[in-house]
């Protein structure tokens, strides 16, 4: 921070001291802006007009006409405004600029004043006499306003406190905000909360006057003063050459600003409290939270988060969640001034008591920094990165903190690293959180490398996320005049966000792979603020012999304090930037939510319960919206929203925790997909009916809704972006059955591949292609549900459309052609992972039959998989049950004619809005050799020649 300049050569002494009985006039400060009718008297000398520059001394007496305004600055910091038809005289000065203490009082006699207290008022209160009452002022901002038999109005702006004595009694106020009125002739009263427009009425008095002219160097009014006559002196130069800084005691400002607004408050680098924009530091609580007017750019709320904030030996095997440890969760304050941030910290080291210490952290915003031997323990290296938004509505600035030998990190008992986050912004009032179209966010994982889902031990669940194999959406908004999913019993609409991830890197023995999605809403909380809430479900592979880990729980956007009563880090003045942190939102019909503070953990499958624990790190999202036109974007921007109904097909993997022997589904029957979009509730519903081809217990899967309870559990942003995580009852309890029988459990999550559009090249290799049409749309999806003690695992894709009617296909439509993909859960003797190759099918409508190949000559299956680095082709025969009379579905057996053998199911689907009955297939397979291999999924294609 500047220091500012205190003395010039005219007056370069160690200490002033001033007194009202002082025999020769001895300078104490300096006039910085002034508008005409401002009059100075000092004890020994004519009045004189006052201009930018002119000495101010002690005892000397300041009067303003109708139209006269006037600054001065003070040599240790402290300014007073004087508003119009105002007197006061300077009765002390005393500062010793060596030690920065000193006296300063004045007498008001009348008018309207603004005192910001320098380095002076740190260690003693500035007095004010007025014929009403006296007060005193410490480390703040206070406007007065004196009128001739009119009560005192006192209003606290900013500082330490501000005391008030009439009539032998005193009330003081140490909350920003407040204003004391005293009645001439009685006591004062209690501090009273000022409104919005009383405060502003008063800032009013300190505007500028426009008729005036100037340097064209703007002082506090908007002027720089002028002189009759048309002659202006050198103004600018007089200021330099007073000694006395043209800046502000702001530049002393204290280094915690905590008292403004409560706890958590931020100031970014362009507040200054010296100016009226003060003003909009003060909540108007009439205001109903709607802070368009009483809010700037320069205040900032938000949090620090240190160390370990989960308490360890807390894990809820139910929750998948960690109890908060509050004391690593600090309220505090700082100060953000260009590449600096100032805050202060309650900390201690080994065997000490913990002390409030201030850190200053010089760093580039967007770029990393790292620095050494802070005073938080000697020797540490701290390093990281942070951001500065351009419109200054929210930074962050998250590191690492690597102590030194024998110091541990923050007081957390351990001596390992320890990670911090801290971040603010100006929150999003209610009334500026919008309520229809589509935003996209793009989402920084600070401290991971998958969104929402928290490493453990530091080390990244898939170490190949962000090389080929890796799609990361962002995270989808479908805004709606109806913001809470839990009380508008009345309106199934819902505000719904969604956000996955898909990673398949490598193939066969060296594949990892992993899916992990987010969907939620925005919620009203009981508190009455919005919140961004929803539910994470994810499931990875770490390699393929691996076993897979189940990840998830609740997020949030973080509960912050204001002044006005928003309490969420929802940032910016359209819902901007939001930051997310590990709380789960609990819904019920009719009743605000609640939210728990938990952190998201980890689980490999099978683990006992005696050897899970949580992460005990720091998990935290931050949310940036999206304003590019990248491809993301612009799918959900233009997309359509349909309600409709699609079927087809799922196939996939299934491992249970009986003897971990891996099974699977798929290629058995007609369609067993069935899924719903409903653009009226933005909300998704779908079923697969999934039989075990091994054993043959039968599951019916549910996930999403679209009407009554929904506890955020789906989300359809556009016709080819949407997902769904498990459908649950208002009790949380899981919908889906096993055998006819409700499971224990279920966690799962299914969402379309518009939403995580995957290079196939990453585990298919050259020659394969995703298969994309607008009248179709397939997938992937996750689950683990629970019928006893064994858990059953599923890994699959799902495929689905319109199915054609019967009377659509005939054997005069001749043959046709149809290309795409197929995916498959592979389990083999090197593990389980995922395969996939071109897709081919030929069919001729006039016998009602056709041939199939899984795999081509250009893009065999399974490449570099178990079957051997070039992979397969798996190709047959294929009929219609109903005969060319109906020709809807198709099915027959497969082979490679190499021990692997199976059957495929499929369908015809309909491009409606074509009127095209026969534009795309697809359906399920699943193929085996009896022991070692066993394959199962979908496949997908369209029409040579059809635009999809």
């Amino acid at each position: 921070m500047c220091k500012p300049r205190l003395w010039g050569a005219a007056i370069a002494m160690t200490t002033v001291l001033v007194a009202a009985t002082a025999h020769a006039d001895v300078k104490v400060g300096v006039t910085a802006a002034v508008n005409p009718q401002a009059i100075g008297q000092p004890p020994t000398e004519p009045e004189r007009m006052l201009l930018v520059g002119s000495d101010n001394f002690a005892n000397e007496k300041i009067t303003t006409g109708p139209e006269g305004q006037a600054q001065l600055l003070f040599l240790d910091g402290s300014s007073i405004s004087v508003g119009p038809s105002a007197n006061l005289t300077i009765d002390q000065y005393v500062y010793d600029t060596d030690k920065k203490v000193g006296k300063f009082a004045i007498s008001a006699a009348q008018g309207v004043f603004k005192l910001v207290g320098g380095a002076i008022s740190k260690t003693e209160e500035i007095v004010i006499k007025t014929p009403v009452a006296t007060a005193g002022i410490r480390g703040g901002i206070a406007n007065f306003d004196a009128q001739p038999g009119q009560p005192l109005h006192a209003q606290f702006l900013f500082g330490t406190s501000l005391r008030v004595t009439a009539q032998g009694v005193t009330q003081e106020v140490t909350r920003p905000g407040f204003e004391i009125l005293v009645v001439p002739g009685q006591p004062p009263g209690s501090p009273v909360r000022m409104t919005t427009a009383e405060v502003r009425g008063s800032f009013s008095q300190f505007q500028g006057r426009s008729r005036m002219s100037g340097s064209g160097q703007p002082g506090q009014f908007g002027q720089t003063g002028g002189q009759a006559g048309g002659q202006e002196p050198p103004q600018d130069q007089a200021l330099v050459q007073s000694g006395v800084s043209s800046s502000t005691g702001s530049n002393q400002a204290p280094s915690t600003l905590s008292t403004v607004g409560g706890p958590n408050v931020f100031f970014n680098g362009g507040f200054n409290p010296n100016t009226n924009t003060i003003i909009q530091n003060i909540i108007d609580p009439a205001s109903n939270g709607n802070l368009t007017n009483s809010l700037a750019a320069g205040t900032l709320y938000g949090h620090f988060y240190c160390c370990s904030p989960f308490l360890d030996g807390t894990f809820n095997t139910s929750t998948l969640a960690a109890t908060p440890d509050t004391t690593n969760n600090f309220t505090f304050s700082a100060q953000l001034t260009g590449s600096n941030v100032t805050f202060t910290l309650p900390v201690s080291g080994s065997g000490q008591t913990a002390q409030n210490q201030t850190f200053n952290f010089p760093y580039t915003p967007g770029s990393p920094f790292s620095f050494s031997n802070l005073a938080l323990l000697s020797g540490d290296t701290i390093s990281g990165t942070g951001l500065v938004t351009p419109d200054s509505q929210f930074f962050y600035i998250f590191g690492q903190d690597t102590p030194a030998p024998g110091n541990n990190c923050g007081g957390n008992g351990g001596g390992g690293d320890c990670k911090f986050g801290l971040f603010a912004g100006v929150p999003t009032p209610q009334s500026q959180i919008p309520t229809s179209g589509v935003s996209t966010y793009n989402i920084d994982p600070i401290f991971d490398t998958i969104p929402f889902v928290h490493t453990s031990g530091g080390s990244p669940l898939l170490s190949n996320v962000g090389g080929p194999g890796t799609a990361i959406s962002p995270l989808f908004v479908r805004w709606s005049p109806v913001l809470d999913p839990a009380l508008a019993a009345n309106n199934p609409q819902r505000a719904v966000i969604l956000q996955a991830s898909l990673v398949i890197s490598g193939t066969g023995a060296n594949q990892q792979s992993g899916l992990f999605g987010v969907t939620g809403g925005f919620f009203q909380e009981a508190n009455s603020t919005i919140s961004m809430g929803g539910g994470l479900i994810g499931y990875a592979l770490p390699c393929a012999t691996c076993p897979s880990v189940r990840v998830g729980s609740g997020i949030a956007s973080a509960q912050i304090s204001t002044p006005s009563g928003l309490g969420n880090a929802i940032y910016g003045p359209n819902a901007n930037y939001i930051v997310a942190v590990p709380d789960i939102m609990n819904a019920s019909p009719g009743n605000p939510n609640t939210r728990t503070p938990a952190e998201q953990i980890q689980i490999p499958f099978g683990t006992p319960a005696s050897q899970q624990a949580n992460n005990g790190d720091i998990f935290v999202n931050v949310l940036t919206q999206n304003a590019s036109t990248s491809s993301a974007t612009q799918l959900a921007a233009n997309g359509t929203q349909t309600s409709q109904t699609l079927v087809g097909y799922t196939g996939g993997g299934i491992t249970s925790t009986s003897g971990m022997s891996p099974s699977g589904f798929g290629g058995a029957g007609g369609p067993n997909v069935s899924i719903t979009t409903d653009a009226t509730s933005n909300r998704v519903q779908a079923s697969f009916t999934v039989t075990d081809v091994l054993n043959g217990t039968n599951y019916g899967l549910q996930f999403g809704s679209t009407s009554g309870f929904n506890d955020g559990r789906s989300a359809f942003i556009t016709d080819q972006v949407f997902g769904a995580r498990d459908a649950v009852t208002t009790s949380g309890g899981p919908v889906s059955t096993i055998n006819g029988s409700t499971a224990n459990f279920s966690r799962m999550f299914m969402v379309s591949a518009a939403t995580v559009p995957i290079d196939f090249t990453s585990f298919a290799g050259p020659g394969v292609t995703a298969c994309t049409c607008s009248f179709m749309q397939w997938g992937w999806w996750i689950g683990e549900v629970d019928p006893t003690s064994a858990q059953n695992r599923f890994l699959g894709t799902w495929v689905a459309g319109t199915l054609p009617g019967a009377g659509q296909i005939s054997p005069a439509l001749g043959s046709a052609t149809f290309n795409g993909h197929a995916i498959a859960t592979v389990s083999s003797n090197v593990g389980q992972y995922i395969a996939a190759g071109a897709y081919y099918q030929y069919w001729n409508f006039g016998t009602a039959s056709g041939t199939v190949s899984i795999g081509t000559a250009t893009g065999p299956f399974d490449r570099g998989g178990a079957l051997g680095a070039g992979g397969t082709m798996i190709t047959g025969a294929i009929s219609a049950p109903g005969g060319t009379g109906n020709q809807v579905n198709f099915n027959g057996g497969i082979s490679n004619g190499s021990g692997v053998s199976g059957n495929l199911t499929g369908s015809f689907f309909a491009n409606v809005k074509t009127a095209d009955p026969i534009a795309g297939v697809g359906g399920s397979f699943a193929v085996t050799n009896g022991s070692t291999y066993k394959a199962a999924g979908t496949f997908a294609g369209c029409r040579a020649g059809t635009p999809c």
